[in-house]
């Protein structure tokens, strides 16, 4: 898919898998996200005026290759909102130039995000804001994110995750894990941050457990 104004592929509501897709070239890139999964509102048979929102009760986003330029706002090139489920994003490669690799965002959960390779320049690799997760893992992560609390994980807004670890991180302008005021992150161990141009973990209000084997 190149070229389109809008979205790759955009889903909300149900049940949906989305793999093997190669979305956005340098020449043609996609607009908005690539991939993008939330929720929409639909009218209420017979209340016109009423909607009720219908969100993703389930599926993956695993084994895509996205490039895109795109920077709006928090969005990344795979974007997750309004309370959707999914079971995985995983074995993804992305290449987000002025953006976000992935986001996760307003109440969703993800059971793993796990063995994506993401290069993104501006706004970091993996942004997760009131969300529950429970492992980001694995990761190979690349990001000239230059905030000093904006990593290449980044996590927000009072979001639940049971673990960051195994992830390789090369943050050449910022923080290599952020975990933000209010989150809890039981487990960040066996991290290799390379290259942090400020901090390497940077924990603020946050609950950890535990933090070890990490190196930096």
């Amino acid at each position: 898919i190149t070229g389109v104004y809008h979205c790759g592929i955009r889903f909300s509501g149900g049940s949906v898998k989305v793999t093997g897709n190669k979305i956005g070239t340098k020449a043609k890139p996609v607009s908005y996200p690539p991939i993008y999964v939330t929720e929409a509102n639909s009218y209420v048979k017979n209340k016109k005026d009423t909607r009720k929102a219908e969100s993703v009760t389930g599926g993956c986003v695993d084994s895509n290759t996205i490039y895109t330029p795109y920077d709006k706002s928090n969005n990344g090139a795979i974007t997750v909102y309004g309370k959707s489920v999914l079971s995985s994003i995983s074995r993804n490669t992305i290449r987000s130039d002025k953006g976000t690799g992935i986001t996760i965002g307003v109440r969703s959960k993800v059971a793993n995000v796990k063995g994506n390779t993401v290069t993104a320049s501006a706004r970091g690799a993996i942004f997760i804001t009131g969300s529950t997760v429970t492992s980001v893992d694995g990761n190979t992560l690349t990001t000239a994110v230059s905030s000093g609390s904006r990593g290449a994980v980044c996590v927000y807004s009072k979001s639940r995750l049971t673990s960051v670890s195994k992830n390789k991180v090369k943050a050449t302008k910022g923080t290599g894990i952020v975990i933000g005021s209010g989150c809890t992150a039981k487990n960040v161990n066996s991290n290799t941050i390379t290259a942090p141009a400020k901090s390497g973990i940077y924990l603020t209000g946050c609950t950890a457990t535990n933090v070890n084997s990490n190196t930096i």
